[in-house]
């Protein structure tokens, strides 16, 4: 089967098509659709992967913020009040672990917005504690009461806000590709039906004798759809390249801009071997479009 198939595909076509001035515009049609095809499933695919870590590492972790609310009082104070907060976090059911951050680290995360780290010993920094719960026993609007009740200055974040802002965008940002995708093959497919009917009219005697001489439509219709085949495979094989290299490219742009800053917008090996299967699929999309095409027009010569 595989044997009957490759020689169908590789068998000489009875109709010059490549000498066809619309075919000729073909492979690079093909290689724009596939080029922004790839470009914007990667966007969707990489957005996704990135929403999902960042919802995997926040659901079930929460800060708490100790702010310090008055400089005179002094260090005590605050480290007072961050051993209230600890011991209300400790005792409370659920709470998996709840351990505070060095002022060090602390200022750590806040170099990249404000700079280095010992330029922030001026300012009245917070205490912060990193806490993870079980989502399931926590009720975290009446935690974070409790804190804000017990300790003054104390607030609960449990990245909600974070998180479903983050997801919210993730779906924009995938409908937004898929529909893109859907356009770019929408005019592909308008793309190969404008050269097929073009091919078809420019090469009308040929297609009379070999009806004359016993040729069905089918056979027809199969030299078409080779040839489109071919066409896609070459044009979505120059637009793939192109894309992976624009990828590549960004990554590596990406890698030393902003570090911390921007979630990590990374390609796993599945997502890539999606994005290299975009080729054959425009290939057999071009090849299923002329074929039907090439026997729609034929039908209605009869």
């Amino acid at each position: 089967m595989i044997r009957d198939a490759w020689l169908r595909l590789t068998a000489r076509s009875d109709l010059p098509l490549g000498a066809d001035v619309a075919g000729r515009f073909l492979p690079w049609v093909v290689a724009v659709m596939v080029f922004l095809a790839t470009l914007a499933l990667a966007a969707a695919l990489a957005v996704g992967a990135a929403a999902s870590r960042w919802q995997h590492d926040l659901t079930g972790s929460a800060t708490v913020q100790i702010a310090a609310l008055d400089a005179r009082g002094g260090n005590g104070t605050l480290e007072a009040r961050v051993a209230a907060a600890l011991d209300l976090l400790r005792r409370t059911p659920g709470i998996r672990r709840a351990e505070p951050i060095a002022p060090a680290a602390a200022a750590a995360l806040l170099a990249p917005w404000l700079g280095d780290a010992a330029t922030l010993g001026d300012l009245p920094m917070p205490r912060l504690i990193d806490v993870d719960f079980d989502t399931y026993q926590v009720d975290t609007a009446a935690l974070g009461r409790a804190l804000a009740a017990a300790v003054p200055g104390a607030s609960f974040d449990d990245h909600r806000r974070w998180v479903e802002g983050l997801a919210l965008l993730a779906r924009w940002v995938i409908l937004v590709a898929t529909g893109i995708v859907i356009l770019v093959g929408g005019v592909a497919t308008l793309s190969v039906i404008f050269a097929v009917r073009s091919g078809l009219a420019v090469h009308r005697d040929v297609i009379e004798v070999l009806h004359l001489i016993g040729a069905r439509d089918v056979y027809i219709a199969n030299n078409f759809a080779r040839h489109a085949l071919w066409t896609g495979l070459r044009g979505g094989a120059v637009g793939s390249v192109l894309a992976f290299a624009c990828l590549a490219g960004l990554s590596w742009i990406g890698a030393g801009a902003a570090p911390g800053m921007l979630p990590g917008l990374t390609l796993e090996g599945v997502d890539w071997f999606v994005l290299v299967l975009l080729t054959p699929l425009a290939a057999l999309l071009a090849a299923a479009t002329a074929r039907s095409t090439v026997l729609s027009a034929l039908a209605r010569l009869i």
